[in-house]
């Protein structure tokens, strides 16, 4: 039998100040999470709704956070908050700058199993520099040429090879562009945070 993970969908949406709505204010937004423990007893294709209000720090981690409902299972819950606090957004701002802010965030939580990819990625801080090595890639360029770029030589330019990794880990948007890749596919520009990121599907055995 195999064991259910959980994979995470945020609905954005749902995401506002626990003081009053503000045109000041302007809410974070996740950068990475810590996958939530596994469930048992729920079959694949349900889900589970999480209210959850979150201390959200100005540097975007995850200081207090409370559950306004419950999965049903107690242990369950204790065990999700420890993994929710592990989660990193980017900096909530008050009239331009970082602030610590309480959020409410609604959370659809579905059961499937991980999704596992070998991938690089390349960022930068900068936009229009992501669509210029976007057009490269797109064009032919070798992935591992970026690679043997002295670091040095494009200091907003970062390069990596992850390895093989559960996309599910990933924030919706960047999940969603990654499960469209075959191997040797690359993502157009996907923001998160303050970078700008491109990733690759490599072969396995990729180093």
């Amino acid at each position: 039998m195999r064991q259910t993970l959980v994979l995470l969908l945020i609905l954005m949406a749902g995401c506002s100040t626990s003081y009053q709505v503000s045109p000041s204010l302007e809410p974070p937004e996740l950068v990475s999470l810590v996958p939530l423990p596994p469930y048992r007893g729920i079959s694949f294709g349900q889900n589970l709704k999480l209210d959850l209000v979150m201390l959200v720090t100005k540097e975007g981690i995850v200081r207090d956070v409370q559950c306004l409902n419950s999965s049903g299972n107690s242990e369950w819950d204790s065990l999700a908050l420890r993994s929710v606090r592990g989660w990193r957004f980017t900096s909530p701002r008050r009239n331009g700058e970082p602030t610590d802010l309480w959020i409410r965030q609604s959370v659809t939580v579905e059961f499937q199993e991980p999704v596992m990819m070998v991938l690089g990625e390349v960022s930068s801080t900068s936009e229009r520099f992501a669509d210029s090595l976007f057009q490269l890639l797109d064009s032919g360029v070798d992935f591992g040429a970026l690679l043997a770029q002295p670091s040095t030589s494009v200091p907003q330019l970062q390069v990596n090879i992850l390895g093989t990794v559960d996309v599910t880990q990933y924030p919706p948007r960047v999940r969603e562009a990654l499960q469209r890749l075959r191997i040797g596919d690359i993502t157009h520009p996907v923001r998160v945070g303050e970078r700008y990121f491109i990733y690759k599907r490599l072969s396995k055995g990729t180093s």
